[in-house]
């Protein structure tokens, strides 16, 4: 749960929008996409079946809504979106 927390401070925390004319990614999403690459690894490298895949797949849905919470809606989408496509690469169904 501490870890949660501590994900939704740092994306709230981020620097500033940067302008559409550079067209860089916000901080903020790319630390949840990030983040969204170590939680997928997590329940990738799961056994099938298992508490592990379970907890970590749940995990997932915790963060994203530790981030909703924290109120950046697009690190979330941003974090869910890359962790789905992940788990669905691996033929995990959230």
């Amino acid at each position: 749960m501490k870890a949660l927390v501590l994900i939704a401070l740092t994306l709230l925390i981020g620097s500033a929008a940067c302008s559409k004319a550079d067209q860089q990614p916000h901080p903020n999403d790319v630390m949840a996409a990030d983040h969204a690459r170590l939680d997928a690894k997590r329940a990738i490298d799961a056994p099938a079946g298992s508490m592990q895949r379970e907890r970590a797949v749940l995990h997932i849905h915790a963060t994203e809504e530790a981030i909703l919470r924290a109120g950046d809606t697009l690190a979330a989408a941003t974090y869910v979106d890359t962790a789905r496509a992940l788990l669905r690469r691996a033929n995990i169904t959230d």
